[in-house]
């Protein structure tokens, strides 16, 4: 029958045992759960109830879409060859950024108020959000309102980048309407990327217009002063062309014609060098070939051979002295003469002629100077001109090229062609999209449990009571066993033979729950507490023990009395002690009177063998406290009460003292520090660990040998107060069916 406790003497320092500032394993969760768990279930049915109240009482919400599809390449009825002003589609990323520009168009005011305004919301009272006692006297809003109502009731959404799709989804409390806003925005956007296109071309045909006509103007200066330029520079009868090649032609002749006159002045001049060179004094010694030009001077020529060979063959008959040589020597003299006289004239011709040449060379050099110098004006003028005419030409083709962009827009000005069309309009939603009451029933009880949860774990947390065996231990204090709260008795139990034997109706009192109830969890729990302080020390046993607790109403007299039944039922000797000088209680219990006991022997009055008092139960005795002393810690800490300590230890197994608690006097420590050791009561869930921690404190401070510990009051109906891994519920269910054989055999 005795449940083995495994673990229970680990010490408290090296069990790794789970302390309040570690985390919380699984384990820990379910028990706080299951120890908070009307709490829980109570907040998160009241989540429950309050979140599908709030989702009853939420007006209907439908939600439409309609699709609008974006194409960058819109048709051009023109060609390709005309050229769109509005067209601003031009690039990749131009497209994307025009995409994501036109969604915040879809959603702009404009839009909103240009819908707003062709469904004439701004007069409907119902979307307007008037109520219908305000309807009677209402009587309208502006456009404005209604398109902020509007864009909060619009969501745009391009979900693909890709596929160039926006939805534009509207929400209403009526479905029709839902459908007819998010029409109507598609349409309004729609028609104002016509009206922009429009407005645009427009814009751009005026701006055309302005040019064309300034362009028109300047075209008219610029003819003007060209037709000014010619006439002042006389170029109208004959062109500057012509002009040119006049000049050039003339500027030919002179290059020829000076060419010519210096040949011939060079010429003129080396003769005449050449002639400078001969010598006059023979003159029938120059070469015939200088002279072949002058008749007369061949004439003379030949008169000198001719006289000259008459010379010679008259010297060849007569002396030099001869008239006839010497006529003959006066003919030669004067053809030489006159020889001389031939040259020194061609000789003065030359001169005059190289003076001619000189001064025709310098004419035509003058000449030629003049047409270079009409020609570098000309060359000036033309230069001007050209610029003049440029200026014209540009002017020209600019205006040509402005009238056919002109003409161009004009034509793309009544296209009635746009970058986006509708896909798909929305329909009438014949289902409401919000509230949804599955998903909010879901979500309102899933918050109403996570929170439950929370404040369970905040209060278990915060909670500074010993509620589980592992609170004790993290103060460092060995638990020995738990004891479960006291049942109501059956008539099973050994009352009748405690009546008999006591002559006293005992069976309400919970203190003797160990003998009525011998086959309950409280009296197997109680045993299994026996086993362990038996074995706790097996060189040492606790053969004289203090039981105390941190606080009253702890259950120390139960525990004091139930480990002596224990210890009597298992055929030993016990006798507890009452040392509780201030409010004694066990000579109540077995219908005692109390005029004697402690300390009567305490203070010599009666031997210890006269004040003990035999009970109903076998082996057990009972040494009342007797009357109360106005001193007692002076009693306890007697030399007296030491050698009684040691007589009872020696009379009787097993000695128990009941003493008070130490949180109010400082009795049990001194009791603790002349017994074998100190056993501490706590009752779970009310004694705080503070209170434990102290009387801890106070017990190791008196030196006492050992200090363990027993968890009273435990519900084992509480599947989760497990003790090393041992579920007390199960052992219950097996007492129970025992005492059912039990029935069964007596029946």
């Amino acid at each position: 029958m005795g449940m083995g406790l495994t673990g229970l003497h680990k010490d408290p320092v090296t069990d790794g045992v789970t302390s309040s500032s570690e985390e919380l394993n699984p384990r820990e969760l379910i028990a706080t759960f299951l120890r908070f768990r009307w709490l829980v279930i109570g907040l998160t049915i009241a989540s429950l109830g309050a979140t599908a109240l709030w989702t009853f009482r939420q007006p209907k919400i439908y939600t439409t879409s309609c699709t609008i599809e974006y194409n960058p390449n819109p048709p051009r009825p023109l060609g390709d060859e005309v050229q769109d002003v509005a067209d601003s589609l031009h690039s990749y990323w131009m497209t994307k950024e025009f995409f994501h520009t036109q969604n915040k168009v879809i959603g702009s005011r404009v839009v909103a108020e240009n819908a707003a305004a062709t469904l004439g919301l701004h007069h409907n009272a119902e979307f307007m959000g008037i109520s219908k006692e305000e309807r009677k006297h209402w009587q309208g809003s502006t456009v404005q309102r209604a398109a902020l109502i509007l864009q909060q009731k619009i969501s745009i959404a391009q979900p693909d980048e890709e596929a160039h799709l926006v939805y534009i989804t509207a929400t209403d409390t009526n479905p029709e309407m839902a459908a007819r806003l998010a029409n109507a925005v598609a349409e309004a956007y729609i028609q104002k990327t016509k009206d922009d296109r429009v407005e645009t071309t427009v814009d751009a045909l005026n701006w055309l217009g302005n040019q064309l006509d300034d362009l028109k103007h300047q075209l008219d200066e610029s003819e003007t002063t060209i037709q000014e330029f010619k006439k002042s520079n006389g170029i109208l009868a004959v062109s500057l062309q012509d002009r040119q090649q006049l000049i050039s032609s003339s500027t030919n002749q002179y290059n020829n014609a000076l060419a010519e006159a210096r040949t011939s002045r060079i010429q003129l001049n080396a003769r005449l060098q050449q002639f400078k060179k001969f010598d006059l004094e023979r003159p029938f010694s120059i070469h015939a070939s200088f002279f072949k030009d002058s008749a007369s001077i061949e004439h003379l020529r030949k008169q000198y051979h001719s006289t000259q060979a008459e010379k010679e063959a008259l010297s060849t008959r007569y002396s030099s002295n001869h008239p006839l040589i010497k006529d003959v020597e006066a003919r030669l003299q004067s053809i030489t003469m006159e020889m001389r006289a031939e040259i020194q004239s061609i000789l003065q011709g030359l001169e005059a002629e190289l003076k001619q040449a000189q001064s025709t060379e310098a004419g035509i050099q003058e000449a030629m100077s003049e047409k270079s110098q009409e020609g570098l004006h000309l060359n000036e003028h033309e230069a001007q001109y050209q610029r003049l005419v440029r200026d014209r030409e540009n002017k020209l083709r600019l205006y040509n090229h402005l009238l056919e962009r002109s003409t161009e827009t004009n034509l793309t000005r009544l296209l009635k062609v746009t970058h986006a069309r509708i896909v798909d309009l929305a329909l009438v939603p014949y289902r409401p999209t919000s509230p949804s009451v599955r998903n909010n029933l879901v979500q309102g009880t899933l918050f109403g449990f996570v929170l439950a949860l929370c404040l369970a774990f905040v209060l278990s947390r915060f909670d500074r009571r010993i509620n589980t065996i592992q609170d004790a231990q993290s103060l460092g204090l060995t638990i020995m066993g738990i004891l479960p709260a006291v049942e109501h008795l059956n008539e099973f139990s050994n009352v009748k033979l405690l009546r008999a034997k006591s002559g006293k109706d005992l069976a309400a009192l919970a203190e003797l729950t160990m003998f009525n109830q011998p086959m309950s969890s409280f009296s197997e729990c109680a045993r299994t507490v026996r086993t362990n302080l038996t074995f706790m020390s097996p060189d040492q046993p606790l053969r004289s023990m203090v039981i105390t607790s941190a606080d009253q109403s702890e259950g120390k007299t139960l525990v004091s009395l139930t480990m002596a039944i224990s210890f009597a039922q298992n055929g030993h000797r016990v006798l507890v002690v009452d040392t509780d000088f201030r409010k004694p209680r066990i000579h109540r219990i077995f219908g005692a009177e109390n005029t004697e006991g402690a300390t009567t022997v305490l203070s010599h009055q009666k031997d210890v063998e006269d004040v003990v008092l035999s009970t109903p139960i076998e082996n057990l005795f009972v040494l009342p406290s007797g009357p109360i002393p106005p001193n007692p810690a002076e009693l306890l800490h007697s030399k007296r009460f030491k050698a009684l300590k040691e007589q009872l230890s020696t009379s009787y197994d097993y000695v128990i003292f009941d003493s008070p608690p130490l949180g109010a006097v400082a009795d049990a420590a001194i009791i603790g520090n002349l017994t074998d050791g100190a056993v501490v009561v706590t009752r779970a869930h009310e004694t705080t660990k503070d209170a434990l921690e102290a009387t801890l404190s106070q017990l190791s401070d008196a030196h006492c040998a050992s200090i363990v510990g027993i968890i009273n009051g435990v519900d084992l109906k509480q599947r989760w107060y497990r003790y090393t891994k041992t579920d007390y519920r199960y052992y219950r269910e097996q007492y129970q069916q025992k005492d059912n054989d039990r029935i069964s055999l007596t029946a």
